[in-house]
């Protein structure tokens, strides 16, 4: 029921919150933090519930006692959430220590550029508490990492190696390099991997003579190949590269017109 009024008091040593609700006993309670609650009808004189506090101070500090207990055992089984720094050492150590071969790419210490927000990353959704990976989160340039150098295995080592290889891809190479390296490894579904080979196999061209309309439709197929490949999907194929075109007009590269003239060519090559 609702509480009519609240009262701070103290009695027998102990300080206490008094609730004048509409009950029949005096109840008196300790919270998990510690403090002190009592309830009493307001015909209660507020003597009477002082002197049953003051009368129980020594179960109330026993109470107060096992709370504190309680919550230091809780703290200290809690370990506390990495920091930013903390996060990027781990990676680093982990890197260093199975995967030697990196060392050379990250002298003195160095970090990579890349965000850890705490305990989600650019590089994976990951937990360093409980040692589990999830899925998401790589770049571009991890992308790469993982297709040239490691397997699909969700582990914090192999997931701390590909960070330091993708740092080592941009220290040597540009972004228009590295974009070439991820659209000749990545793949387009029908067991087409690299743009060379989904080129031939969806058009019959080489990728130099791919037009416009064929070269953002197949833009849109790895993002899920086995969902948005030309040949499983014309639908959703069609949907994605509206995206993609989308995406462009958003940034910039492209107009609102040049987008539309880019489908209008798909449709008359249907034509």
């Amino acid at each position: 029921m609702a509480a009519e009024k609240v009262q701070e008091r103290c009695a027998g040593g102990v300080c206490y919150t008094l609730t004048r609700r509409r009950v029949r006993n005096i109840n008196l309670r300790v919270r998990a933090d510690g403090s002190v609650a009592a309830s009493a009808s307001a015909r209660v004189p507020i003597s009477y519930v002082d002197a049953f506090v003051a009368a129980r101070a020594d179960w109330v500090r026993a109470a107060q006692a096992k709370a504190a207990a309680r919550r230091e055992r809780e703290a200290a089984e809690q370990p506390a959430l990495p920091t930013k720094q903390a996060a990027l050492a781990h990676m680093q150590a982990l890197c260093r220590a199975y995967y030697p071969q990196f060392a050379a790419i990250c002298p003195g210490g160095h970090m990579p550029k890349i965000a850890v927000r705490d305990m989600n990353t650019r590089w994976g959704s990951c937990s360093l508490r409980t040692g589990t990976l999830a899925e998401g989160g790589s770049t571009l340039t991890q992308q790469l990492a993982k297709n040239l150098y490691f397997t699909q295995e969700k582990k914090f080592t192999r997931k701390a190696a590909e960070l330091f290889t993708a740092w080592a891809l941009e220290a040597n190479y540009t972004k228009d390099e590295i974009l070439e390296l991820y659209i000749n490894v990545i793949y387009y579904g029908d067991g087409c991997t690299g743009i060379t080979a989904a080129a031939q196999h969806y058009f019959g061209k080489a990728p130099s003579e791919l037009t416009d309309y064929e070269c953002t439709l197949l833009a849109g197929v790895p993002n899920a190949p086995s969902i948005y490949a030309p040949t499983a999907n014309p639908e959703l194929c069609a949907q994605r590269q509206r995206h993609v075109l989308d995406s462009m007009v958003e940034a910039g590269y492209l107009t609102q017109a040049q987008a539309d003239a880019v489908l209008e060519e798909g449709g008359a090559m249907a034509a």
